[in-house]
């Protein structure tokens, strides 16, 4: 009995042995035309194929080599192209003569894709049939059909592959390459769920992609559903540039690499068809995360979200991030019912953020900001995230700083050194300064009180309707714009320095009495501008010269009155005017006032106004 099956098991061998023989020595190539033919009547485009053998892989395998599908007969831009396929075929039912595939292997697959302007993916398009096609589709069901459609593969395993897309249906075209794609198929038939996983490299050079799911394709519609999907998305290998190509609006963000982060995406279900996704709804969560930007000192570090995605949007409910010793929170909606006109509205609020930890270092041996920042911000962007700025983008909030101090400057004191440059000055305003500003003086730094700015950004520009800052000696009231695509400053204020102080130094410069108000502030006008990071804040030259220039004219027509109507002499003028009288006693016109010549730009600026306001005054009263 033992030499019988050892002679049936010989025979065994042989028959294999033969079979396998002469499947290896078979010339497949031959069909090789019908094969193409065949496949090119399914899929409506040209086929490429430049050579089918036998070989062994695993197994015995039919392997096709230059496989590549073209765009159309006109052009034969390459829309799938693979390195080489291999068919494992099962040996056993070789026997009974029919072919089972147990693995199919793929090698370098690139797939290029190019969703044009009008929405169309490139090489989609619909093709009319050529002469003796038979769509495939819509023909009716043959007898068998069902037995040819319950086909099953072990397994399809695809390495190294690369799927290339690019997106000009928006503002700014788009790309992204994912590579180095290793995916694998189990348990493969058409109507029944189909194990895969997949891994690739997004962005990056290296894989930082991982996929698992399950996977359902009809053989009725072409329809295709995903079942279970699990997919995370790991940023820190990512490259910058790649990402900007995805997100061109990103190129200017200042992004100092390498970002961290890990996104995590689940789908109980999804459904695709031909005219894209049907049905979807997604939880999605980013934990780790952490970006670097230059114009930050400190980076944005534990960066966290949840948000729901469905076909008509994305709801963040919730964000947050740690950030200069605070934290930033907040919650976003992206309305994408009209795909080509997203709409996101946003709020987020940030508090405890230390200023020394926020703004860029700053210069060495200066003056530096600090203080504890808090703000909140409410706004509506309209357009693809993905754009480039500016976009329509609207928004109001409030920054609100608190124990507010400028390190190794003192505001006060370097006001004083300016008037320094006047001689004398400095000797008749120490006499005169008010009790406790020597001490004042001898401090290193500059404190503010509270400071609230509320703000607006509209048609690209960030509109500040009122910034006030004030200290026990000091406020600064202003306004203005900052264009976010230029970087652009403009704006204006007021230099106010308080009561007692003020009179002081008019007492001591008495041409400064021209800048006094009715509150008995000095005021100095301001003009800012410039762009970031070169901003000058500069004294309004033409505001002080036209201000002169009100207020002389109004004691030279005072003084022409008073000597029209009483005939008596004025006296001369004191210099101790406020702003606005413009009384006095003297018949005659008051005399030019004596300023001293100095290199002070303030002091020559009233000097050469008032001598031609003066001029020009005397000039008005002959006619």
């Amino acid at each position: 009995m033992k030499k019988i099956l050892i002679v049936i098991l010989a025979l065994l061998v042989i028959v294999l042995t033969g079979a396998v023989i002469f499947l290896m020595t078979l010339d497949v190539d031959k069909y090789r035309p019908q094969i193409v033919k065949q496949v090119e009547s399914m899929i409506h485009k040209p086929l490429t194929l430049e050579k089918i053998s036998f070989g062994w892989h695993h197994g015995l395998a039919l392997e096709l080599q230059g496989l590549a599908v073209l765009k159309s007969d006109k052009d034969s831009k390459q829309l799938v192209k693979l390195g080489s396929a291999k068919a494992v075929l099962n040996l056993a039912p070789l026997l009974a003569r029919q072919i089972q595939i147990a693995t199919i292997f793929l090698d370098r697959p690139s797939v290029y894709l190019v969703k044009r302007p009008d929405g169309t993916i490139e090489g989609l398009e619909p093709a009319e049939k050529r002469p003796g096609e038979v769509n495939v589709r819509n023909a009716p069901a043959a007898a068998g059909e069902g037995a040819a459609l319950s086909f099953l593969i072990n397994e399809i395993q695809m390495t190294d592959g690369e799927v290339f897309f690019r997106d000009e249906s928006g503002k700014q075209p788009l790309e992204v390459t994912f590579r180095d794609m290793d995916v694998t198929f189990k348990d493969v038939a058409l109507n029944q769920p189909i194990d895969f996983r997949a891994k690739a490299a997004v962005l990056s050079q290296h894989q930082n992609f991982e996929a698992t799911g399950k996977l359902i394709v009809s053989p009725f519609d072409g329809s295709g559903t995903i079942k279970n999907l699990h997919a995370e998305l790991k940023l820190a290998p990512m490259d910058i540039q790649e990402l900007i190509k995805v997100s061109p609006g990103l190129a200017d963000a200042g992004i100092v690499p390498p970002l961290e982060g890990v996104l995590s995406v689940n789908v109980a279900l999804l459904r695709l068809d031909e005219g894209g996704l049907k049905k979807m709804t997604a939880d999605i969560r980013f934990d780790g995360g952490k970006v670097r930007l230059q114009a930050l000192r400190s980076p944005v570090e534990e960066i966290s979200a949840m948000a729901l995605a469905t076909l008509d949007g994305i709801q963040i409910s919730k964000v947050s991030a740690k950030l200069a010793g605070g934290r930033v929170e907040g919650l976003a909606n992206v309305n994408l019912s009209e795909p080509s006109n997203a709409v996101t509205s946003f709020d987020l609020k940030a508090v405890n953020l230390a200023l020394e930890n926020l703004l860029g270092a700053p210069v060495q041996g200066g003056p530096q900001l600090q203080g504890v920042l808090a703000a909140s911000i409410k706004g509506t962007v309209f357009g693809r995230p993905t754009e480039q700025m500016p976009q329509p983008f609207g928004a109001t909030g409030l920054v609100t700083i608190e124990q507010g101090v400028i390190k190794d400057m003192n505001i006060l004191r370097e006001i004083f050194q300016k008037l320094s440059m006047i001689p004398g000055v400095m000797t008749r305003l120490q006499e005169r300064l008010p009790k406790g500003y020597q001490e004042k003086l001898k401090e290193r730094d500059t404190r503010f009180d509270i400071i609230q700015i509320p703000f607006s950004v509209q048609n690209g520009a960030v509109q500040l309707p009122q910034v006030n800052l004030a200290t026990d000696s000091f406020r600064i009231q202003g306004s203005g714009t900052y264009g976010l695509s230029q970087g652009t400053v403009r704006g204006s204020a007021v230099f106010g320095i308080e009561p007692d102080l003020s009179s002081a130094m008019v007492s001591s410069v008495t041409e400064l009495q021209y800048l006094m108000s009715q509150t008995g502030e000095l005021q100095i006008p301001l003009v800012i501008q410039g762009n970031v990071p070169k901003v000058s804040v500069l004294p309004d030259f033409q505001f002080i010269t036209s201000r002169l220039a009100v207020q002389k004219t109004q004691e030279l027509i005072g003084g022409y009155l008073q000597k029209s109507m009483g005939g008596t002499k004025l006296p001369e003028s004191t210099g101790q005017t406020s702003a606005g009288t413009g009384a006095g006693n003297d018949s005659q016109v008051p005399s030019k006032p004596k300023f001293p010549k100095t290199s002070d730009i303030l002091g020559q600026l009233l000097q050469g106004a008032l001598e031609s306001n003066s001029g020009s005054g005397n000039t008005d009263s002959r006619n």
